[in-house]
């Protein structure tokens, strides 16, 4: 069911972009690079590699089987990229304003705002777009604790 939520999300994400303009407007590598991964790198920096893969075999399995602390590592993971993912957007806002803010030529100023303006949004889009599916993940991990951990164990 997780993976069909998450997939309802993108699909739904995906019609509203394609009703609103062409899809490639919704799409800019800058934007993806400075989002993703920096906000996978940074969890995996405050938690573990192994703790990293382990938190994604977590949230791909039924939940049964794993400890208390495996479920709560598994479970900080995707609340640091998730935290990680917004704070990169907001950085792109960031970088995108001041692109925007650069003393250009009047000349480029058409050929400059629209990418600046791209990364400056998208990141932001993207951020948050992370930051969705990481909640899902945080909370069905969370979700796991609470059913297969009973209340006087934890």
């Amino acid at each position: 069911m997780f993976l069909l939520s998450i997939a309802l999300f993108i699909g739904v994400t995906a019609m509203a972009m394609y009703m609103s303009a062409e899809f490639s407007v919704f799409y800019n590598w800058p934007s993806l690079i400075i989002v993703i991964p920096v906000s996978l790198a940074f969890s995996m920096a405050i938690t573990s590699l192994s703790t990293f893969k382990q938190a994604f075999s977590i949230v791909l399995s039924d939940g049964a089987g794993w400890s208390q602390s495996q479920l709560t590592a598994a479970s900080h993971v995707f609340e640091a990229i998730g935290k990680s993912a917004v704070l990169m957007g907001w950085f792109g806002v960031i970088i995108g304003a001041v692109a925007m803010a650069s003393d250009i030529d009047k000349t480029e100023f058409a050929d400059v705002i629209g990418p600046a303006t791209a990364v400056c949004l998208l990141t932001l889009l993207y951020g948050y777009a992370l930051n969705i599916v990481c909640f899902s993940a945080s909370s069905r991990i969370q979700y796991f604790a609470t059913k297969f951990i009973p209340e006087s164990h934890a």
